[in-house]
């Protein structure tokens, strides 16, 4: 991630208006991100499986 984004992502103005709405932002590279997704829809996955969950409900 390029400076200036890095730099508007983690300002104190930013991050203040992310904990009103309830979130917590979080400045990372692409590759980070990717990883995180990956992981998360493969937890995902594991639930559904393992559970029997289908489309059809």
């Amino acid at each position: 991630m390029d400076r200036r984004r890095l730099m508007a992502l983690t300002g104190s103005d930013v991050k203040a208006r992310f904990a009103d709405q309830g979130s917590d932002g979080l400045a990372s590279s692409p590759e980070i991100c990717s990883c995180f997704l990956g992981s998360e829809v493969d937890q995902g996955a594991r639930v559904i499986r393992a559970k029997g969950i289908t489309a059809d409900g």
